[in-house]
């Protein structure tokens, strides 16, 4: 009945070996109708994030930049192993009197069964030492119809197959436009397993609702800093896409380049063609920098630059002007990286026991532990830090002055007196 009545969902915690090679998928809600600099309009934000291991150093285990693994010595095969005559299905016994003599053992043999034993063993400690990164693409699509997603999905999948990574697995809600025959189909021609969530489980698809989240959240502050138009919000997510792509290839160690802030003033190439026959041709015009070129690829550093006269075009031939004495730079306003840094100086001066991620109960009580047996001392304090400590103490070593003389106070008070104003008689 209690059950029935009020019982709460099932607890979703951290994942310990999550899966690789997995595309989740996921639609924003409907948006204010967007168009980019092509002229397409688009109203859902489609984003897939694309799960690959990597070692306990980050580095990748597969892509390009994956070196081939060393050759180790195989395992032994079943004819190898039994040198007997035994009949089909079964394998030699030993019997309880027979035991090997110590002077009978062949050293090759030895050998021979070492190797294939400490190629096994590397393979299980090497287990040990992996975990995955996500890699996160986003497409703006038109509407939610079989059409549209799919060529989102096609774009995206492109994409993950131009980093030489492979898909295995394809992972979405339950919605009517992933779950579609033309989904299926197109899965099963390239060897791709859908698996959906549950009906009104969002979370098991947290990866992707995250994500949504934090472009949402990154094209919001470009728009409310650079005063960019609502209607160009397919040109500020496309920019905050490409900005966290890049970034998370840069932490395993792919060799891909920056990209500029978002609305940089720069100095673009001219087309030949603009102005051919005028006696005195500029070479180059003013403009911004609205995002990355999504006809370019990532090492090509297309831009689409938007001209004085708002026409847009793209070129990879941009120079930034230079600043006057006194004006600030634009910098790029990122908000997913912000407490993703080195360990070393991470976390530099906010409180180091305030949990910011999902954590286990033993390591809860490594925390408490080590604040307890004075491990933070060990990290050494700022001046500032030790100044803030003083501060803290003289106000603690006041209020409890002023605690103890009201507590003298109440005691010696007669109680006559402390409820109705009465004195001693």
């Amino acid at each position: 009945m209690c059950v029935e009545a009020a019982g709460q969902s099932r607890h979703h915690r951290w994942v310990q070996h999550p899966g690789a090679f997995c595309l989740s998928m996921d639609l924003s809600g409907r948006l204010k109708r967007g168009k980019d600099q092509f002229g397409h309009t688009g109203s859902y934000i489609m984003v897939a994030c694309y799960t690959f291991p990597v070692t306990a150093d980050d580095h990748p285990l597969v892509g390009p930049g994956h070196a081939a693994p060393p050759e180790d010595a195989p395992l032994p095969s079943l004819d190898e192993v039994i040198e007997e005559d035994v009949e089909d299905g079964e394998l030699p016994r030993f019997e309880e009197g027979d035991e090997v003599g110590h002077d009978t053992v062949d050293e090759d043999a030895m050998n021979a069964a070492q190797a294939p034993y400490n190629s096994w063993m590397k393979l299980v400690e090497e287990c040990k030492q992996v975990k995955v990164k996500t890699l996160t693409f986003s497409e703006v699509i038109h509407s939610r119809e079989t059409a549209d997603v799919m060529e989102g999905i096609a774009k995206i999948y492109s994409r993950v197959r131009s980093l030489g990574l492979q898909v295995l697995r394809l992972h979405a809600d339950r919605a009517r436009e992933f779950t579609s025959r033309a989904v299926q189909r197109w899965c099963h021609q390239r060897d791709i397993v859908a698996t959906y969530t549950c009906g009104s489980d969002w979370k098991s698809n947290g990866r992707a609702e995250c994500e949504i989240g934090l472009i949402k959240r990154h094209a919001k502050i470009l728009m409310k800093a650079h005063n960019i138009n609502e209607e160009m919000w397919p040109m500020l997510v496309r920019h905050a896409s490409e900005h966290r792509l890049r970034w998370q290839l840069q932490q395993v160690g792919y060799p891909v380049p920056e990209l500029l802030p978002f609305h940089t003033k720069v100095y673009v190439k001219r087309k030949s063609w603009n102005e051919r026959y005028a006696s005195w041709r500029w070479e180059r015009a003013p403009g911004r920098i609205m995002g990355p070129d999504p006809w370019s690829s990532l090492t090509s550093g297309g831009y689409c630059v938007q001209l004085e006269d708002g026409k847009f075009l793209a070129s990879s031939d941009v120079v930034v002007e230079q600043l006057e004495p006194g004006e600030v730079p634009v910098q790029e306003l990122v908000v997913q990286e912000r407490l993703q840094v080195a360990e070393d100086h991470q976390f530099a001066d906010v409180p180091r026991r305030r949990l910011r991620y999902k954590q286990a109960v033993p390591q809860l009580a490594r925390l408490e532990l080590a604040s307890n047996s004075g491990e933070e001392e060990r990290h050494g304090l700022g001046e500032g830090d030790k100044l803030e400590v003083k501060r803290l103490m003289k106000m603690h070593h006041e209020t409890a002055k002023v605690l103890s003389e009201e507590c003298v106070l109440m005691d010696e008070m007669d109680i006559n007196q402390a409820a109705y104003g009465e004195p001693k008689t």
